[in-house]
């Protein structure tokens, strides 16, 4: 559950 979320974070962080 910890990952699905860093990557979650990081794509909406990169299309920012």
């Amino acid at each position: 559950e910890q990952r699905e979320r860093c990557k979650r974070v990081y794509q909406g962080k990169r299309e920012e």
